[in-house]
């Protein structure tokens, strides 16, 4: 069930609802909450509203999509490290 709401999410340029993902997985709201909680954890999806710095939504192109209820969004990926060139001998 965690891989269908990453997929879902996957679909979607934009953050999306609880109200939106409970429909659309056809799961109650407060069992996705916890789902997407523990995806929060480990670190695979963030809500809109905490990945904001406050006074940047001005700046911030989905600030027209931020509503009082907590939207979901993938998190990105961490870039794996550039190895150290290592000198010659």
């Amino acid at each position: 069930m965690l891989e269908r709401i990453l997929n879902e999410l996957r679909t979607c340029d934009v953050p999306l609802s609880l109200t939106y993902l409970s429909k659309r997985l056809e799961l109650e709201p407060t069992t996705l909450e916890g789902m997407l909680q523990t995806l929060e954890r480990k670190g695979r999806v963030s809500r809109v509203s905490d990945a904001c710095r406050p006074g940047q939504c001005w700046s911030c192109p989905l600030s027209a999509l931020c509503p009082p209820e907590s939207r979901w969004m993938l998190t990105t990926p961490p870039q794996s490290p550039v190895p150290a060139a290592h000198p010659e001998g």
